[in-house]
């Protein structure tokens, strides 16, 4: 399927996009981005392999990123403070790798940080980071979704909406997307994911896909058990006894969307630390 891409333009003034940066967004609170925003951070990592992520938790809980645990020093907040002064030793010394290539920020950003100056403040830090790491995957929680696209949506290269197959869903998702324009860059790329999707149902994809105005680029079953057993032992997916779906298919949507791409890419400075 064709990846969407954006028709208008924020009217910002943004640097040459690097492809680099996704953010991850839902058409509900109850959607669950935290466990897809984990994994796909973790499967970006295992197919880049000689390259960097960053995953950012912009409302994550004490001492976690997503459902991973996480001690590290360094908060997204304090970043932000530190303004021009982000490089890569700091980073490197800040942020200890989850795992090799991958290193996990987690920020609690309150309403009143994300307009104004406060804004242009997380738009700088953004930038930099994305000078720093190869993928920068940021997930958004629901109830700031349009402060952080109107901060940093003119910089972002993928936005990934997910949704549940839910009627009312489906209809707040549509209203999303014709907002979401305003905000991206001309060559955003949209993509579709429907989380907790079954062939039976009456509501098809299709369906889905007409009424939200973007093609659905990957559909997740449910799995609950392994979903469960993730959330418990804070690994990803991928690191479970069994192979699920779930995994099969989010492997097969970073094949086509992101190592099918990366050819021919700038690759930023920060790299894997040895081991």
């Amino acid at each position: 399927v064709a990846e969407s891409t954006g028709t208008q333009n924020s009217g910002r003034s943004a640097r040459i996009n690097m492809q680099n940066i996704t953010v991850i967004v839902s058409s509900s609170a109850v959607v669950d981005t935290r466990f897809f925003a984990q994994n796909l951070a973790s499967e970006i990592n295992h197919k880049f392999s000689d390259q960097s992520v960053l995953a950012i938790d912009t409302l994550a809980d004490d001492n976690r990123t997503f459902y991973f645990d996480s001690l590290n020093r360094l908060t997204l907040n304090e970043l932000i403070e530190r303004g021009d002064s982000v490089d890569r030793s700091f980073v490197e010394t800040a942020l200890d790798e989850y795992a090799p290539g991958l290193r996990l920020l987690s920020g609690n950003l309150a309403s009143d940080a994300l307009s104004g100056d406060s804004a242009a403040d997380l738009f700088i830090t953004t930038t930099q980071l994305a000078d720093l790491f190869a993928n920068i995957i940021i997930r958004v929680d629901y109830s700031q979704t349009e402060l952080w696209l109107n901060a940093i949506g003119a910089d972002v290269s993928k936005l990934i909406l997910v949704t549940h197959p839910v009627v009312d869903q489906i209809q707040n998702a549509q209203s999303q997307v014709k907002k979401m324009q305003e905000w991206m860059g001309s060559d955003c790329q949209y993509h579709l994911v429907v989380d907790g999707y079954e062939k039976r149902s009456s509501l098809s994809l299709s369906e889905v896909e007409k009424t939200v105005g973007l093609d659905c680029h990957l559909a997740l079953p449910i799995e609950w058990r392994y979903r469960l057993d993730s959330i418990n032992a804070g690994i990803p997916v991928s690191l479970l006894p069994s192979r699920s779906a779930y995994q099969r298919k989010l492997d097969q949507f970073v094949r086509k969307h992101y190592l099918a791409v990366s050819e021919g890419r700038r690759i930023p400075m920060l790299t894997r630390i040895s081991s």
